[in-house]
């Protein structure tokens, strides 16, 4: 009984371990260029928001990573 509890314990643990691994955020490193880019499309997408008179601009966040953006809010 005692082997099994101990094969029981190091699967749940080797299960724990590939959650925990596979749960892992992604890098969020750019470089320069990439940092640059973004932003302006961040820019670029703001200003539009502004423009829109049906949009309420303190409620909608705007975030771009790698090219993709990102709008949140109410």
């Amino acid at each position: 009984m005692n082997t099994w509890l101990r094969y029981l314990s190091v699967l749940f643990m080797a299960f724990a371990l590939v959650a925990v691994v596979s749960c892992a955020a992604p890098s969020k490193q750019q470089s320069a260029g990439e940092y640059v880019d973004d932003t302006f499309i961040t820019t670029k997408v703001k200003t539009a928001i502004l423009n829109d008179p049906d949009l309420r601009v303190t409620e909608i966040s705007v975030e771009t990573f790698d090219g993709v953006v990102q709008l949140s809010g109410f």
